[in-house]
């Protein structure tokens, strides 16, 4: 009898755990593993009509060849993208010094910190049609411009609509509204550093640039080395808000964007092959990127 129950209850214990296992796995098949399978394969593949597709390596020579034009918007996507990591980097820079300020608990810091936390509370579509309209021909800026400046309704720059200010414009908005996230994670890395090694190393005499550098950076760099290997794991994915901000257009095509786009038109061989392709150039950096990120400075337990 003590068996049979022993072994009743160890059937419920399976049929829950796989229950509550079923759903995540079941996600995992379709949303994850048929459909980035699906779209490795459609990379090789070309639609000849009839709901038939003609296997081909076709769709790699034309992204090559797109590459090979002047004007392709391909080339231009690659170089936009590009200009993101570079950014990310300083982004990333600066958290970590607002985030040491804070933690010193600088003149100030908590208006500071509800600023750089503002953007990542509030909707991006939000962020982006009020700044929009500040930097707009008619706002607040333009203005100013006007005013201060002697800037004419002719000579008023159009941030958003000119393709000599557009991808800047993007840039800039995107370093502004990037330090919230990164602020919390880093401040609360720093929260946790052991206090008797700080209050040892400022008995010792050591000023706030030294203990930025030689102790906190050290203490917080598992947390510091993994934002960086999502920085460069993004490295061919990075688009800010250009599909908010301008949608491609001035110049400000960037890869992801162009692949949305092109997926939204129901074109999907094209942007699997671009997606792949970037893919197999992206992995290997991150890998090379982590290993030499790895051995800056040893992990440290506390």
């Amino acid at each position: 009898m003590q068996i049979t129950t022993k072994r009743k209850k160890k059937i419920w214990e399976l049929v829950f755990i796989w229950g509550m296992l079923l759903l995540p796995i079941i996600w995992f098949l379709t949303f994850w593993l048929y459909i980035n399978l699906n779209s490795i394969l459609m990379a090789f593949k070309v639609y000849v009509g009839a709901g038939k597709y003609e296997w081909t390596l076709q769709n790699f020579k034309d992204i090559f060849y797109e590459f090979s034009l002047p004007d392709s918007v391909l080339p231009l996507a690659l170089k936009n993208t590009l200009k993101f990591f570079p950014l990310n980097l300083l982004t990333i820079a600066l958290s970590v010094l607002f985030s040491y300020l804070f933690y010193r608990r600088m003149p100030g810091y908590r208006v500071f910190r509800v600023i750089f936390y503002l953007p990542s509370i509030i909707s991006g579509v939000i962020m982006v049609t009020v700044f929009k309209n500040v930097i707009g021909p008619n706002g607040p800026l333009a203005l100013m411009l006007k005013n201060y400046f002697g800037y004419t309704a002719e000579t008023i720059p159009y941030f958003t609509s000119d393709p000599k200010y557009a991808m800047g414009t993007i840039l800039f908005f995107t370093v502004w509204t990037s330090f919230g996230l990164n602020v919390i994670m880093f401040g609360g890395a720093m929260a946790r550093a052991p206090q008797q090694v700080i209050e040892s190393a400022r008995v010792d005499g050591v000023g706030m640039f030294r203990e930025l550098f030689n102790i906190m950076v050290p203490l917080i760099w598992p947390t510091l080395s993994t934002v960086l290997i999502f920085a460069l794991a993004g490295i061919f994915t990075a688009s800010g808000v250009t599909l908010l901000m301008t949608n491609g257009a001035y110049d400000t095509m960037t890869i992801s964007l162009y692949i949305f786009q092109n997926v939204t038109a129901a074109s999907y061989e094209m942007p699997s092959a671009i997606g792949l392709l970037f893919t197999i150039i992206g992995f290997p950096i991150v890998l090379i990127g982590r290993h030499f990120l790895n051995k800056i400075y040893a992990e440290v337990e506390y």
